[in-house]
């Protein structure tokens, strides 16, 4: 992540993620099934979408650099607003 000029906070970030998801298995093998497990639990624990994708990122980025691809799961989609609330609209 050096190499690819990534900050020191989103190095930290990603290796904590790595962390909480490597404790989580309790030694369990590390397999696509046990990722979407874990991906559930983090909506079922009432993440925010982006939130959940983050910590996928982290996962999906150690994974590609471990050559293990054919674990890599997808993102959660994120719906986004075409029209702003009405609360956040400014007035004139």
């Amino acid at each position: 992540m050096k190499s690819e000029e990534k900050e020191p906070a989103t190095i930290e970030k990603y290796v904590k993620e790595i962390k909480s998801f490597c404790e989580w298995l309790c030694g369990r093998p590390v397999t696509k099934e046990a990722v979407i497990e874990w991906k559930e639990r983090l909506q079922k624990q009432e993440y925010v979408p982006v939130t959940v994708n983050g910590k996928l990122s982290a996962l999906n980025g150690f994974f590609s650099f471990m050559g293990w691809t054919e674990i890599r799961v997808k993102f959660l989609r994120i719906q986004r607003r075409m029209f702003r609330e009405r609360s956040k609209e400014q007035s004139p």
